[in-house]
């Protein structure tokens, strides 16, 4: 399991939020403090959690904590994703994505909001299914996932041609005995 660094420092006011916001609904006050305390989903909270101290980042605690959470993540994922131009038809017409909201330069663990995804994907394979995937094809997580792709395709095809060249050499020396 990944580990996650650099807690937040206070995230009473987070967790305080996301309880209000199961009885009340209302996800405005939720979104408020991540803005307004720079705050984003690959941020680390730290918890007592059946009494044990527990590190998640900010998405997996919305996803797996709040109603609907994966409308607030998917709303935070919106926000860096920015047009070029206004007009639609335009030949200048293009998407920005920021990927400061899921991964840091500085840090280690960048595929952490999306291993978080794909864990609750697999841990709730039947309740939210729908919502995960939507997540997961969000053009901010799906453009980070085919960069990294581009970045590692090599090692895995190299790694691959060595294992079937091993297999192969193997078989035959089997073959021979």
């Amino acid at each position: 399991e990944q580990e996650l660094h650099e807690p937040l420092r206070k995230p009473e006011d987070i967790i305080d939020a996301v309880n209000r916001s199961k009885t009340s609904g209302d996800h405005s006050e939720i979104h408020q403090i991540l803005r307004n305390r720079n705050i984003n989903l690959r941020s680390a909270i730290e918890e007592d959690i059946n009494g044990k101290k527990q590190k998640r980042t900010i998405a997996r605690k919305l996803l797996e904590d709040v109603v609907n959470g994966d409308k607030i993540v998917k709303r935070e994922l919106d926000i860096h994703v920015k047009t070029t131009s206004d007009k639609e038809d335009s030949i200048d017409y293009g998407l920005q994505i920021d990927f400061e909201g899921i991964f840091s330069e500085e840090s280690d663990k960048q595929t952490m909001v999306i291993y978080d995804l794909l864990d609750l994907h697999v841990e709730r394979r039947s309740e939210y299914n729908e919502s995960f995937t939507s997540l997961i094809k969000h053009p901010v997580i799906a453009t980070f996932i085919l960069a990294k792709w581009k970045k590692t395709r090599w090692y895995f095809y190299i790694t691959s041609a060595m294992f079937l060249t091993f297999l192969l050499l193997y078989s035959v020396f089997v073959l021979h005995l």
